[in-house]
């Protein structure tokens, strides 16, 4: 094959360049498929609510109970009342759970929780996750006061989100208005679910004023 190949050395040359084109046209058209970094099926599921400012703590579980109540409701739904589906879920008050940044998973607050969700191995149970998240969305009923609640399942890699916007600028007022003008904007497109920011409102803030005894003392702020 190497003789044949020196031999007839630009028909050889041709044949590489039609199998490279060829390839490349399978990708391009779709023939092929393309993953950059395919992500696995996942077990776990992190389901995030935000109530409005101001929100109690008390409300904020209520909220999470009623999501647990779904989250078991659908489990039910589709293996029957011994179902094994849901190997655990685990709520957290306070802080927002599957996020490694972002303003809401900093200081603690009443008004946002979330709910871990591990299921069974995926080579175990006939729903896949997303089937599943679709369905226990339709089942969750919002009580008052909530103002997003979201649900996806774990993923890792590169990849992050299916669609990541950032805005960038200095006037917080300004930055918080753009985020609710494009998320009005995206709930418009069927399918597009899990729409939330990392800006919420009611951000901790800690005010520092010098005492009467401490200006007495020769302190200022």
């Amino acid at each position: 094959m190497v003789v044949l190949a020196v031999n007839w050395r630009y028909t050889t040359l041709a044949l590489a360049l039609l199998l490279f084109v060829l390839s490349v046209g399978l990708v391009a058209g779709g023939r092929v498929g393309f993953s950059f970094f395919p992500s696995p099926e996942s077990d776990k599921i992190f389901a995030n609510v935000e109530m409005v400012p101001g929100t109690p703590r008390s409300t904020t579980q209520a909220m999470l109970n009623e999501m647990d109540r779904a989250l078991y409701a659908v489990a039910k739904k589709y293996e029957g009342e011994s179902s094994d589906l849901v190997r655990m879920s685990v709520a957290k008050t306070g802080t927002s759970v599957g996020r490694t940044q972002g303003a809401s998973s900093g200081s603690p607050t009443d008004s946002i929780g979330g709910l871990i969700v591990e299921l069974r191995t995926a080579d175990k149970r006939s729903i896949r996750t997303q089937a599943f998240i679709d369905a226990w969305r339709a089942e969750i009923r919002p009580t008052a006061g909530t103002d997003n609640f979201t649900i996806r399942e774990a993923v890792g890699g590169p990849p992050g989100r299916d669609v990541d916007i950032r805005l960038v600028g200095t006037d917080i007022a300004a930055l918080k208005k753009a985020s609710n003008e494009v998320q009005l904007l995206l709930k418009r497109y069927p399918g597009a679910s899990a729409i939330e920011d990392n800006l919420p409102y009611g951000k901790l803030e800690t005010i520092i004023e010098v005492s009467q005894r401490g200006r007495a003392l020769g302190f200022d702020t």
